[in-house]
């Protein structure tokens, strides 16, 4: 009497038990008119008729309503249109969570007319709970669940050392990197100052070459024009520097 998931409690040893048995005492001495008392989420229609004829399949109806429960991964109601709806067999149950048999043992278990539904010995005999894995789970074998997890450790702790050795060739080459970077900007910064001020000084020459050239045509080797060359030539030198160094990376 009363079976519902807050009175199945699980030992130690992962047996599972019943507990609070309060009703059943109530039961044992006819004292059937406090059996309403009990759950009105999990308790079948005749108790809240107060038929008292069929006490072994009520708690049938109540374990089937603990597993939908269970399955539905939510309280079920205490009253309401839904739980009129689970009473006549409408189950709510996600689309393809559970398998067919699952959902029909449910079905069965909460059969609303107590003398079609299975009794304890009938469920035993359901095809779900016929499958030996049901009953037989093969038990761990400690020794290999062991050897298993050592083999795992050791392999964690393989990648995490080729991960950060990985990780300290990366910040070295970026730091490498920022360097090269650094001497870029240094050396391009020299060679603005110094085109600025050789161009500054020299107005006077590169005027000069410009009125001496042939045809109108300006000096290709002035002042200017060489520096200009010189930093073109200097900045593809550090773009490519810089590139290969990024291709390491």
């Amino acid at each position: 009497m009363d079976v519902k998931p807050e009175n199945i409690y699980m030992s130690s040893a992962g047996e599972y038990k019943i507990g609070d048995l309060g009703l059943i005492s109530l039961a044992n001495e006819r004292s059937f008119d406090r059996i309403e008392e009990g759950d009105a989420r999990y308790l079948c229609p005749e108790l809240l008729a107060e038929d008292p004829h069929h006490l072994p399949k009520a708690d049938v109806f109540s374990l089937g309503l603990s597993i939908y429960e269970l399955a539905l991964g939510r309280a079920l109601p205490s009253s309401g249109e839904e739980w009129a709806a689970i009473r006549e067999g409408n189950l709510t149950l996600p689309p393809n969570a559970y398998s067919e048999q699952f959902v029909s043992l449910i079905k069965l278990m909460i059969t609303k007319d107590p003398e079609t539904r299975p009794t304890t010995e009938d469920l035993l005999s359901h095809p779900l709970l016929m499958q030996k894995s049901f009953y037989h789970q093969p038990k761990d074998d400690p020794q290999q669940t062991i050897s298993a997890l050592q083999e795992q450790l050791e392999h964690y702790k393989a990648r995490h050392a080729q991960l950060e050795s990985v990780l300290q060739s990366h910040q070295q080459t970026q730091h490498e990197l920022n360097h090269i970077q650094e001497k870029v900007n240094s050396i391009e910064q020299l060679l603005l100052q110094y085109f600025n001020s050789s161009n500054h000084s020299g107005n006077d020459t590169v005027n000069n070459n410009s009125k001496n050239a042939n045809n109108g045509k300006c000096n290709i080797y002035s002042p200017s024009l060489f520096e200009q060359r010189v930093i073109r030539k200097l900045s593809r030198k550090l773009e490519k520097l810089i590139a290969d160094s990024v291709v390491l990376n």
